[in-house]
């Protein structure tokens, strides 16, 4: 395998690995900034999650809610996890070759 496409391909499974855990995530962090936002009123995260249900609408969209914001927020965690996890596994091999004495 070149190491181009083997930097691609960890570039994309960085990207993709980073997708699926912040998506995963989300109803956690939507709920820890909510919070944030109404941490002067003392309100309890149990009563932060049934207001975001009733806001919703119900049905499916109270489901939905929770992940409200997330497609930028993994358009944003995409390139920089990839490209974090393509330099991390290049200069990984870099060194190591380094190390061996091999070119």
């Amino acid at each position: 395998m070149t190491e181009w496409r083997r930097t691609a391909e960890h570039f994309v499974c960085g990207g993709v690995a980073g997708m699926v855990a912040r998506t995963v995530i989300a109803p956690v962090e939507r709920i820890k900034i909510i919070y944030q936002i109404n941490s002067k009123s003392q309100t309890g995260w149990l009563r932060i999650i049934r207001k975001v249900v009733d806001e919703s609408g119900g049905g499916l969209r109270s489901v939905t809610a929770f992940w409200k914001g997330n497609s930028i927020a993994v358009l944003r965690v995409f390139p920089y996890l990839g490209v974090q996890l393509a330099s991390n596994e290049f200069f990984r091999r870099e060194l190591r070759r380094l190390s061996t004495g091999s070119r």
